[in-house]
């Protein structure tokens, strides 16, 4: 198997797995407690106060479009596995981790494709005649600011030191000189191998 499909396969799944409403990650946290032969003395009764901040303080955590699912699963164990509500919990903090986690990789991932796809359609361009330097100079900055309004819509929670963002943001950057300082007026625009 070839490294892309391999990774395209586990993006897929992951998608799935934590798919952005937690519908199906709590359906599988329900699927599990209802099967699960708890040993008494491992589930030490915890005071109401707590598991009420536990709850209140995952669903202040959850996307408006979670708050739905996680209710419902809260609902069915309280009514259903209340020895088990702590364990709930603690599988719901989880789920919205791994759920984070992969909104995260995935608006990454898919700003540094957008990057090269917009220097590829600009490449693709090449072969337009340009008619001034002012011509030139409004097409960079177009391509800048399609660039920065994308990375603008990667929340800040999202961004860490190497996620590779500002440096796809500089090559890219690079490019463009490279592309349009080479381009002559009344020419074609180079096109970058």
């Amino acid at each position: 198997m070839d490294p892309e499909t391999l990774v395209e396969g586990y993006l897929r799944v992951i998608g799935t797995i934590y798919d952005s409403t937690l519908e199906n990650y709590f359906d599988r946290c329900l699927t599990l407690l209802e099967n699960l032969n708890p040993v008494p003395h491992l589930h030490k009764p915890v005071s109401q106060h707590a598991l009420y901040a536990g709850i209140m303080g995952i669903r202040q955590c959850l996307t408006p479009h979670q708050l739905p699912a996680f209710s419902r699963y809260i609902g069915k164990v309280t009514k259903n596995h209340r020895r088990l509500l702590p364990l709930a919990i603690r599988l719901a903090a989880t789920g919205h981790h791994c759920e984070k986690f992969t909104r995260q990789q995935t608006m990454i991932r898919e700003f540094k494709e957008y990057v090269t796809s917009e220097l590829n359609r600009i490449n693709e361009a090449g072969t337009q005649p340009i008619s001034t330097s002012e011509a030139v100079d409004k097409l960079r900055q177009q391509a800048l600011y399609r660039i920065n309004a994308r990375k603008k819509a990667i929340p800040e929670e999202f961004r860490y030191t190497g996620d590779g963002i500002t440096e796809s943001v500089s090559d890219f950057q690079l490019a463009l000189d490279t592309i349009f300082d080479r381009a002559p007026v009344n020419g074609n625009l180079p096109v970058l191998n």
